[in-house]
C-alpha cells in the first residue's frame, strides 16, 4: 500500500456541473461585463451615451450567450439528469426572454455602480470633521 500522493487522472466535468458554471457566466455577462466595458471603453466620452452603448453591447452579448452557450448546456444537463423533454425548457423561450429583457440587469448593474461611485467621490471629497473642540 502506497501512502502519499495518488496519481489520479483529472476528471471531466459533468454536464450538470458545466451548466452550473455556464449559469454563473450568464450572471457575470449581465452584471460585470457592463461595468468592465464602462471603465474600459474610451468612447463615447460623454457618460450617458457610453452607458447606453455599454447596455446595448451587454444585451447583445447576453442574447448570443443564451442562444449559443446557455441553452445547449441546459439541454445537455437535462439529458444527463434524465429529465423528460429538456429541450422544452431551453428553447426559443429562454432566447426570447434574453431578447426582451436582457437589457434590464446590465442597466441595474450600471446604475448601482454609477451611484456607488458618485457616493464614494462625494464622501471622499468631504473634509474630515474634528470631533475635539
Amino acid at each position: 500500500m502506497h501512502v502519499g500522493r495518488q496519481n489520479r487522472e483529472p476528471r471531466e466535468m459533468t454536464a450538470t456541473q458545466t451548466f452550473e458554471v455556464v449559469g454563473i457566466g450568464a450572471l457575470l455577462v449581465q452584471t460585470v461585463l457592463p461595468i468592465a466595458l464602462l471603465i474600459g471603453l474610451p468612447w463615447p466620452r460623454s457618460r450617458f451615451p457610453r452607458a447606453i452603448t455599454v447596455i446595448l453591447v451587454a444585451w447583445i452579448t447576453y442574447f448570443f450567450y443564451t442562444d449559443l452557450v446557455y441553452n445547449p448546456s441546459g439541454i445537455a444537463s437535462g439529458i444527463e439528469q434524465g429529465l423528460d423533454s429538456p429541450e422544452m425548457k431551453f428553447d426559443n423561450n429562454a432566447t426570447a426572454i434574453a431578447l426582451l429583457l436582457g437589457w434590464f440587469y446590465p442597466m441595474v448593474s450600471l446604475c448601482v455602480f454609477l451611484l456607488g461611485r458618485r457616493i464614494w467621490q462625494r464622501h471622499r471629497s468631504v473634509p474630515a470633521e474634528n470631533s475635539a473642540p
